[in-house]
C-alpha cells in the first residue's frame, strides 16, 4: 500500500509541475528548469514501481534524449525557446516510444489553436484580466511570441484522461 501511495505522489508531482509549467509560460513566457527536471526525475520511480522492465524504461528514456536534441536543433535556429524544447523532451519521456506520436500530434493541434488565440487576441482586446497578459496585447512591435509550453502542457494532460498507457504506471495503478 505504501508503494502504491508513492506511485501516485509521484504522478502528482508530474501533474504539478506540468501545471506549474503551464502556468508560467502563459503569464511570463518562462519555463522554471526545475518543472522539466522534475518531470523527467519522477519517471523512473514510477515506471519502476509499476514494475516497468529495464529495457522498457530505457526506451522511455532515449525518447526524451532523441526529442531533447531535436529540440535543440530547433531552438538553435530560434523556431521554439529553451523552455519549450525542454518541456517537450521532459514530457516526452512519459509516454515511450507507443504514445510519443500521439502526443507530438495533440501537441501541434493545440500549439495551432494557440497561435489562432495570439493572433486574435492581438488583433482585439483580451478579456477580463487577460488583458495584462503581455503576449496577448493588441499591436505588440516585435517577434511574436508565443507560449508554446502551454500546448506542450495541455497534450501531456490531454493524453492522461484519452491514452491509457500514458504513462503506463497509471494504467497498471487503475488496475488496482
Amino acid at each position: 500500500m505504501t508503494l502504491i501511495i508513492g506511485q501516485w505522489a509521484l504522478a502528482a508531482l508530474f501533474v504539478y509541475a506540468v501545471g506549474h509549467a503551464v502556468v508560467s509560460d502563459f503569464r511570463h513566457l518562462q519555463i522554471p528548469n526545475w518543472t522539466s527536471v522534475t518531470i523527467v526525475l519522477a519517471f523512473p520511480p514510477v515506471a519502476l514501481l509499476a514494475k516497468m522492465d529495464l529495457a522498457t524504461l530505457g526506451l522511455h528514456l532515449g525518447v526524451g534524449v532523441v526529442l531533447f536534441a531535436f529540440c535543440a536543433f530547433i531552438f538553435a535556429r530560434g523556431l521554439i525557446g529553451g523552455g519549450d524544447a525542454k518541456l517537450l523532451a521532459a514530457i516526452g519521456v512519459w509516454p515511450g516510444l507507443n504514445g510519443i506520436g500521439s502526443y507530438l500530434i495533440v501537441v501541434a493541434l493545440l500549439g495551432g489553436l494557440l497561435a489562432l488565440a495570439g493572433l486574435l487576441f492581438r488583433r482585439w482586446p483580451a478579456p477580463g484580466s487577460l488583458g495584462g497578459v503581455a503576449w496577448l496585447r493588441p499591436g505588440r512591435e516585435g517577434p511574436q511570441l508565443l507560449p508554446y509550453g502551454v500546448a506542450i502542457g495541455l497534450g501531456a494532460y490531454f493524453l492522461i484522461f484519452f491514452q491509457p498507457d500514458f504513462p503506463i504506471a497509471w494504467d497498471r495503478l487503475a488496475r488496482l
